[in-house]
């Protein structure tokens, strides 16, 4: 499955870095090859032994078993959304840069045992979302902080 998805990110970086659209052939072929892996992978993961006594809630599945349920739902289509970024340019490869925005703020809350207001914390997504984009932007914190005080972000 790495190996497929990470086919897909050489397709999106040779098509879409060129403002291009990934051939519909090109498309197909990687989720032909997305739904043999998952067909692959429940082959050759077996079925955690049921315990003798019957618990609560769902049976614990292990990380494999439980990585497959969550690319293959039964209810939903969750092919769709695991290679959106193949359809769509804008859509990026992984949501890495997101889980970076927030890890801040995260880590805030867990140093100091969260906010003390909700203006404050109003203020601090505001500081950290400007500086965030500024950086993504190519513009030094330092810089954007300099210019923000001195009333042109």
């Amino acid at each position: 499955m790495k190996i497929v998805l990470y086919d897909g990110l050489d397709l999106k970086h040779r098509y879409h870095d060129k403002g291009q659209d990934i051939p519909d052939t090109d498309i197909q072929a990687i989720t032909k090859r997305y739904e043999q892996c998952l067909r692959d992978g429940y082959a050759v993961t077996p079925e955690p032994p049921s315990s003798p006594q019957p618990k609560r809630g769902r049976p614990k599945r292990g990380k494999t078993l439980s990585l497959l349920d969550r690319l293959r739902d039964r209810l939903r289509d969750r092919k769709v959304e695991a290679l959106r970024f193949l359809n769509h340019q804008h859509i990026p490869w992984s949501n890495n840069q997101a889980e970076r925005d927030i890890r801040p703020m995260k880590i805030e809350q867990k140093v100091s045992g969260g906010f003390r207001t909700e203006p404050g914390a109003v203020e601090f997504c505001r500081i950290r979302s400007y500086l965030s984009t500024t950086t993504k932007n190519g513009i030094d914190p330092c810089d954007a902080v300099a210019m923000a005080l001195a009333g042109q972000p």
